[in-house]
């Protein structure tokens, strides 16, 4: 009991310390250590789903174009999230109440997390496949209608790791960061010693959903700018914690977007070959049954589900831990769980797999106009000040307050993206709806539409005010509380 009492205590004392804005002198992350950090996440299993997706749409040669350029044309700006975490030595969601109120800033966050928990389900219908392929090679037929049940032992297992709070999560980046790249390693010298470009560039790809190349060619770069969003809830997290903005924009520039970007392009290499021979795969496994040596399956099939185990002990870990930052007196464990039968419940419905590009419109939809809005908000209207005790609404101070909780601008601005996104592309009936501004990608589009209409507003004069009303707190920290009452008092 007291090893447990002294688990929660700790998640307690981070919870606390670690929402405080780091100094210097406490900054931990190198390049090197927050690169590797972020390869926990950017080379999770995922990776693989949505290889297989694009590589189920598009002959080869183009899958590995749409893996790799939407990444970094997108990908390059939307790091510029880091910055802001790194400079302040914040998590970005405190900045974000600047910029969209306390309560459209607590709305978004639970949108997000919630969305997030998607990857998570997908994470464990991959070691699902893994584990019923390894009964498989050891004699065990494994009915269909088993994978949801073994997918949840992932889940579950995730979580009673994750009660043992941050070192286990620190164990478990250990193991699941080696362990795939030393299976993506294998994937990608099989594929390549077994099968020529020129004979991956000859296989068609195995669906035709969208009737023509260039229409799957303008869904799927869509597709890749949605899965860089997904990263939005957590790339701040750790960046508030590197020595330098520069380690933390490059550091997470390689561990996100170059690891990510491979582990796309091995699930592409797999679900070519698989579709080749008329299956449909979006698991890596499926590829690696196919071998001849059976000992090299065994042990590469087992590297992916012990790394799906790991990922989830990560996930539930820094994602329980981001929900006690909006509510430090929560239990730990309670919200764990809580994510935990979330998570069951995502795969008994298999509502991720089977809506897979509604799931990913979701993500970018909210994720894209909110990374513009703050990129905009941060650099260029606030040139990068902001009030600390506002955001942390210390010694009473809520210039941050808005009209109940939102920022009026942030939201017409944020709607504007919104509807953007559905005037071009519907995600539900996988229509375009807008051809000419298809080729500029839904997301290209909404991010236009949403610092357009942010930055027209904010150039008004009352609603610059409006949004600016911070400027007096910043510029007059002495009478910061007076001044913030009579700001207030004023909406």
């Amino acid at each position: 009991m007291a090893g447990k009492n002294n688990v929660q205590d700790y998640l307690n004392q981070e919870t606390y310390t670690g929402i405080v804005p780091s100094f210097k002198k406490d900054r931990i992350y190198s390049a090197a250590d927050i690169t590797l950090s972020a390869a926990g996440f950017g080379v999770a299993s995922w990776c693989f789903t949505q290889g297989g997706w694009i590589a189920s749409e598009l002959q080869f040669p183009l899958s590995i174009f749409v893996t790799f350029v939407p990444l970094l044309f997108f990908g390059l700006i939307f790091m510029f999230m880091s910055i802001i975490s790194s400079r302040n030595g914040v998590d970005h969601w405190f900045y974000q109440r600047a910029v969209f109120g306390y309560r459209f800033c607590a709305i978004i966050c639970i949108i997000s997390l919630l969305t997030n928990w998607g990857w998570y389900a997908i994470n464990c219908n991959v070691f699902s496949n893994a584990t019923g392929n390894l009964l498989k090679l050891a004699g065990v037929n494994v009915p269909a209608s088993a994978a949801p049940w073994l997918g949840s032992i992932c889940a579950i297992l995730g979580f009673l790791l994750a009660l043992n709070g941050p070192q286990a999560v620190k164990i478990s980046t250990y193991i699941m960061v080696p362990a795939l790249l030393a299976v993506g390693v294998l994937l990608i010298f099989k594929v390549l010693t077994t099968t020529g470009f020129s004979d991956l560039a000859a296989m068609k790809p195995i669906n035709n959903t969208y009737g023509s190349q260039k229409d799957a060619y303008l869904v799927l770069v869509e597709s890749m700018f949605a899965f860089l969003f997904s990263w939005y809830p957590v790339v701040g997290t750790p960046s508030r914690l590197c020595k330098s903005e520069r380690s933390a924009y490059w550091g997470q520039t390689f561990g996100y977007l170059i690891a990510m970007g491979v582990f796309v392009a091995i699930g592409v290499l797999t679900s070519t070959i698989m579709g080749s021979m008329g299956v449909y795969s979006t698991d890596p496994t499926d590829y690696l049954m196919t071998l001849d040596n059976k000992v090299w399956s065994i042990l590469s099939i087992s590297a992916i589900a012990l790394a799906n185990i790991t990922t989830e002990v990560l996930g539930c870990y820094c994602l329980s831990m981001a929900t006690k930052v909006f509510s430090p007196k929560a239990d730990y464990r309670k919200i764990s769980l809580g994510y935990t039968a979330f998570v069951i419940f995502l795969l008994f419905s298999n509502v991720v797999l089977q809506y897979y590009s509604i799931f990913l419109a979701i993500t970018t939809i909210v994720a894209a106009p909110a990374v513009m809005l703050i990129l905009y908000d941060y650099f260029i209207l606030r040139k990068g000040k902001f009030s600390y005790r506002a955001a942390y609404k210390r010694d009473h101070m809520e210039v941050y307050q808005y009209t109940h909780g939102v920022n009026l601008a942030a939201l017409a601005a944020f709607a504007c993206g919104i509807a953007t996104y559905l005037i071009i592309y519907d995600p539900v009936s996988l229509i375009i709806r807008n051809e000419t501004l298809m080729k500029l990608t839904p997301t290209g589009m909404t991010s236009i539409v949403t610092i357009a209409v942010y930055a027209i507003l904010t150039h008004i004069p009352a609603v610059r005010r409006y949004v600016l009303k911070d400027r007096q707190v910043i510029k007059d920290p002495d009478n910061k509380v007076k001044a913030d009452k009579a700001q207030t008092a004023q909406i």
